[in-house]
């Protein structure tokens, strides 16, 4: 065989496998700008990512709703007072009128006896439905505490849902982003492999061939590269 067909045999797998690499390095080249968008998408998402929820200053403010509605219930003594007045009043009209008609004074101390009992009755009385009522209305005073903040409650445990939804919708996000960026990053060093493996195969299946092509002509088969230059 002729030294220059011989050398074309054996450069001929070497050159396909420059070639070969070169496809492969285009085809890493041009996945780079899609690389570079899926950087962006993942630092993008970063960016986006919701602020870390901290509920512990709403939480501590739920103390400024409680407090005891018992505390500061008065004495009720106004109405009392009134009542008082009222039946000293009578008293005095009817002692005027027993005096006038010359009943004596052990009918005015018997009445006035009944007439003090009667004002201490009557003012327990009206003194314990101020009280009852000042319960009453602390008592729900207390229960509508107790309704904010069991709103409030509810509030921030559905901020904290919700924030826990988004949070897992961001992560998600990002699992995928960081996949589409790894797919695509193994994909280029798949292609620039590939490439430096045709390279190293093509001078292996030269070196193979040469060999044969040598130990068949039992010469050098570039022995004759001087006389054809001559």
């Amino acid at each position: 065989m002729y030294p220059l067909l011989q050398l074309a045999v054996i450069a001929a797998p070497v050159v396909m496998g420059y070639m070969q690499e070169n496809k492969m390095n285009t085809a890493a080249s041009n996945l780079e700008g899609d690389l570079t968008t899926a950087r962006n998408n993942v630092n993008d998402l970063k960016l986006a990512r919701q602020d870390i929820l901290n509920q512990a200053e709403d939480i501590r403010n739920l103390k400024n709703e409680l407090y005891n509605p018992y505390e500061n219930i008065g004495i009720a003594t106004k109405a009392a007072e009134l009542q008082v007045a009222e039946t000293d009043k009578a008293l005095a009209n009817t002692l005027d009128a027993m005096m006038a008609t010359g009943r004596g004074a052990g009918g005015a101390t018997a009445l006035a006896q009944m007439a003090s009992a009667s004002k201490q009755n009557v003012s327990a009385s009206i003194e314990k439905q101020e009280i009852d009522n000042a319960k009453l209305k602390a008592s729900g005073e207390a229960k509508l505490a107790q309704q904010r903040i069991g709103l409030e409650q509810s509030a921030l445990a559905a901020e904290q849902a919700a924030w826990g939804l988004q949070e897992q919708r961001d992560r998600d996000d990002l699992d995928r982003a960081y996949s589409d960026m790894d797919f695509l990053r193994n994909q280029q060093q798949a292609y620039l492999d590939a490439g430096a493996a045709a390279v190293s195969a093509g001078w292996q299946q030269g070196a193979t061939t040469g060999a044969a092509l040598w130990g068949s002509a039992g010469e050098n088969p570039f022995s004759g590269w001087g006389d054809i230059n001559s």
